[in-house]
């Protein structure tokens, strides 16, 4: 019930808001440029990068993640191991924003010119990966933010969000109709950013992968070809041998 709860929900947030009823006029579509919502939730949020991106920031329900599991097929605790790889858990900051990661070399990839120059020239964009250019934790929203101003619609699909770190340019394939819907959703709960790993994992197939325990297969599915440079995948064997651990030395409660 909760699991079809939450995807209800992120299926009213991915849905285009309703035709007015006449004699309304109709509302505007978003432009290229401005892509996102006129009204609801994103539009109180988002109209401007300086709203600091905050929404409810609700947490997990104890039954979120076994629901969720249960829908997949696998173990709650391979889904804990994903959360505990990408974001220790964490999947709002002391401010009760989503906890993000900024891509420089996404943003570049994204941007024409005369952006991709101005990008560039502010540090906030590179041609080619590498770890240097995230910077550190406290980075992340300023460097969002001055992204925003640049390009609004490249800067959130160049941002990972939430617990499962989840790149806004996946919006569509996980069931969103725009990025900004998927960040709004990410604003507002734990549950919210959980759907966006489960729809991640089913629609690139990696759902069989985590459930086999194939960490290498499922590394490089989830967390790219350059996976075993950052031993992602030995990451995640090591955390799912310390929860599994943990859990078979925990009592079993008896009726």
């Amino acid at each position: 019930m909760i699991w079809a709860e939450l995807f209800a929900a992120l299926h009213r947030l991915a849905s285009p808001a309703p035709a007015p009823t006449p004699p309304a006029p109709p509302m505007p579509r978003p432009s290229k440029d401005d892509p996102l919502p006129r009204t609801g939730h994103s539009e109180a949020v988002l109209a401007s990068p300086l709203s600091g991106f905050h929404g409810e920031a609700r947490k997990l329900n104890a039954g979120d993640l076994c629901a969720a599991a249960r829908k997949l097929g696998v173990d709650p605790l391979d889904l804990k191991v994903i959360i505990a790889v990408e974001t220790s858990g964490s999947g709002f900051d002391a401010e009760n924003r989503p906890t993000i990661l900024f891509e420089p070399h996404q943003f570049y990839r994204l941007l024409d010119e005369p952006q991709r120059t101005q990008a560039v020239n502010q540090g906030l964009a590179y041609a080619v990966w590498t770890p240097k250019g995230y910077g550190t934790d406290t980075d992340q929203y300023p460097r969002l933010i001055k992204a925003c101003s640049i390009h609004r619609e490249a800067a959130l699909k160049a941002t990972s969000w939430g617990l499962g770190q989840i790149m806004g340019l996946n919006y569509a394939s996980i069931g969103f109709g725009n990025v900004s819907a998927m960040v709004a959703a990410a604003m507002e709960s734990k549950a919210q950013q959980l759907g966006m790993i489960c729809a991640f994992l089913e629609h690139n197939h990696l759902v069989e992968p985590l459930k086999a325990h194939d960490w290498a297969k499922f590394a490089y599915g989830y967390n790219g070809s350059g996976y075993a440079t950052e031993h992602y995948d030995r990451r995640l064997a090591g955390y799912f041998a310390q929860f599994a651990k943990a859990t078979a030395a925990t009592p079993t409660a008896t009726a």
